[in-house]
């Protein structure tokens, strides 16, 4: 005798439990892939890109012998075993002057790496740093060709193409604390003409949050290509950033708060930042198959 099959019904408490569960997944997969990601979770005197350029940066220290900058395990901003950061805290000072250069290392892409010019309009630069002493003198976090991230005398500056924009601590976040692992990132959308430059921090205990907004024309933003890439100073090595520097970051779009707030998440579990393309396709299917099996049970 043949057993007849029972059709499929889904009380709306379950589907409703499965769309809750799968949102976390799809939300996941709106990160989109970094064209560098520097996690310096390896060894040596090199660090890789896991972004979708791939070239290696190299570690260096003052004068430009190679170098292994990474830290001691578990220094990363997760704390975590397998986490490691950048560890530029060799540096003679905190940044420098022309009258009073610093010395120190820096993870670096000469242009004879090979990486190719890459070429941005729309960007986002985001990463950690943990400062030794108060983050001043210029002092670089990151330099692209003419694309620098540095800290003046009183917050964090960004300079592209003529543009000078800074977050001072009288505008109502300062960017300066030391002994703190400090989120910073920089967005920039060339689409739309006004409020479109967004400056975010966020800590290991604070969420992230966008603390001043800047507009600037599309001609204003241009383009930036660089075959050159650095990280924690400049080219001259003259004014290092003194401290660790973690999960530095470049994306050729502008980012949001909400998915900041994911890479801040993703940083602090110390997971990898998910592809964009499967996991909340798969992560449905994979429930949906769950919700199909116990059904039929």
């Amino acid at each position: 005798m043949k057993t007849p099959v029972r059709p499929l019904f889904f009380a709306p408490a379950t589907i409703l439990a499965g769309i809750l569960l799968g949102i976390p997944l799809i939300a996941q997969s709106t990160i989109p892939t970094p064209v560098f990601e520097f996690r310096f979770n390896d060894s040596g005197a090199d660090t890789a890109s896991t972004g979708s350029n791939t070239t290696n940066a190299h570690l260096v220290a003052w004068g430009g012998s190679v170098a292994n900058l990474h830290s001691a395990d578990q220094k990363g901003v997760s704390g975590k075993s397998g986490d490691y950061a950048f560890d530029n805290s060799a540096s003679d000072k905190m940044g420098g002057s022309s009258g009073s250069p610093g010395q120190g290392g820096a993870a670096r892409i000469l242009q004879a790496d090979g990486m190719g010019a890459v070429t941005l309009q729309s960007f986002t630069v985001q990463g950690w740093y943990y400062g030794n002493s108060q983050p001043t003198g210029a002092a670089r976090l990151l330099e692209f060709s003419g694309l620098q991230v540095m800290f003046s005398n009183n917050g964090l500056t960004m300079a592209f193409n003529g543009n000078t924009l800074t977050v001072q601590a009288g505008d109502g976040y300062d960017y300066r604390p030391t002994e703190n692992w400090v989120f910073f990132a920089i967005s920039v959308d060339a689409s739309v003409s006004t409020n479109n430059v967004k400056f975010y921090a966020g800590t290991v205990a604070d969420e992230v949050a966008p603390v001043a907004t800047f507009s600037l024309t599309p001609a204003q933003i241009g383009t930036i290509s660089s075959e050159t890439l650095r990280i924690g100073n400049t080219s001259a090595l003259d004014r290092p950033f003194d401290g660790l520097i973690d999960n530095m970051r470049i994306w050729n779009t502008a980012l949001d708060e909400a998915t900041l707030r994911s890479v801040r998440t993703a940083d602090l579990s110390f997971s990898t930042i998910p592809e964009p393309s499967s996991i909340g396709l798969f992560g449905g299917l994979a429930i949906l198959s769950a919700m199909l099996f116990l059904r039929r049970r």
